[in-house]
């Protein structure tokens, strides 16, 4: 049996392999093109498969090979009610959420996967990504998926945030330029990861904290528009 260090690296390993290949996060088949609006993946899980997004309203996969820590685009959806089905890739019997939907045509929504096969199980959450009509400068959030963390305190230049594990923070406001942000354990401080952001006027974007505090985590940068 693989030690659990062994398995990760794995994991990790595949990860790596399969976004070079251009299968990570939104690559491969789909309804639609790379867009400022529909759905993507927030692949957070360590230890889980790549994962595939369909839709009862479409032919085809609308996401395809979505995989751990790997940064993607929005995939177009039909407008109108739907079911959207989270899945291991290339295999849709294996169903891992659904997600009742009434799609608009400027509607943005991320799936966010995270957690582990190993203890606590996986987990799931749907998250809106509208952003606010006007603002000035730039716009980050932060997605909390680290295993590990039940509580994450995350420091940008002008603010601090608590972001529990699983949750997303509301969105900060940030002179354009390069931003650094960085997170902690909220309960000892230690640091988890580091990115530094070049934020440009009027874009926004989500910085997802994936993997597991004391084994690997990565700071994932997401564009939201």
């Amino acid at each position: 049996m693989l030690k659990k260090s062994s398995f990760y690296s794995l994991i990790i390993l595949a990860s790596m392999l399969t976004a070079c290949g251009g299968g990570g996060g939104g690559g491969g088949s789909s309804a639609g093109g790379e867009v400022g609006t529909g759905i993507r993946v927030l692949h957070a899980a360590i230890d889980v498969v790549p994962v595939d997004v369909i839709s009862t309203a479409a032919q085809g996969v609308i996401v395809s090979q979505a995989v751990f820590a790997a940064s993607s685009s929005y995939r177009s959806l039909p407008s109108g009610t739907q079911v959207l089905s989270l899945t291991t890739a290339f295999n849709s019997t294996q169903v891992i959420a659904t997600f009742n939907l009434d799609v608009s045509s400027d509607s943005r929504q991320s799936i966010v996967l995270y957690g582990d096969n190993q203890s606590r199980g996986t987990e799931t959450k749907l998250l809106n990504d509208q952003l606010p009509e006007s603002f000035t400068g730039g716009l980050i959030r932060v997605v909390n998926g680290a295993t590990g963390a039940s509580a994450l305190s995350v420091s940008t230049p002008t603010d601090s945030l608590t972001v529990d594990f699983g949750a997303s923070s509301q969105y900060v406001n940030a002179t354009p330029g390069v931003v650094q942000v960085v997170s902690r354990v909220a309960l000892d401080g230690a640091i988890v990861t580091t990115n530094a952001l070049t934020v440009e006027e009027g874009r926004a974007y989500t910085v997802l904290i994936a993997g597991e505090v004391g084994y690997y985590a990565k700071g994932v940068v997401f564009s939201d528009n």
